[in-house]
């Protein structure tokens, strides 16, 4: 997995209006899946479903992936503390609030790195 600096995401994120969030979330779909050996789901029509709901469906796909980290934890018996549903409710927040997404998208990277730190030789960037 690919080690990625949360802050340096959410700035790109800003930067570009939110364009590098499909990126982003295309990019570290594809890489739990391979990690966890899944080929249940496609990264390239989530990216699309993502694209057509304008990003709406990409904070349900953050919070599935979280999931599936958690899930990947309890299966290997190690102690983890589950944040799917930080993730989630922080994604679900930024209807009322607007900024916990910032939030979530930090937790979730965070969260990525950790599982890439598990594995046998992350890559960084």
């Amino acid at each position: 997995m690919t080690q990625r600096n949360p802050i340096v995401i959410i700035v790109l994120m800003l930067v570009s209006c939110g364009l590098y969030a499909f990126y982003y979330t295309y990019e570290t779909t594809k890489e739990l899946l391979a990690f966890l050996g899944r080929d249940d789901v496609d990264p390239t029509t989530e990216l699309i479903i993502n694209l057509l709901t304008c990003g709406l469906f990409g904070m349900y796909v953050e919070y599935r992936n979280q999931q599936m980290i958690d899930a990947w934890y309890q299966s290997q018996g190690l102690q983890h503390e589950a944040k799917a549903q930080l993730v989630g409710l922080c994604n679900l927040g930024t209807f009322f609030i607007g900024a916990t997404w910032l939030v979530a998208t930090y937790v979730h990277v965070e969260e990525l790195n950790e599982l890439g730190t598990s594995s046998a030789s992350p890559t960084t960037i």
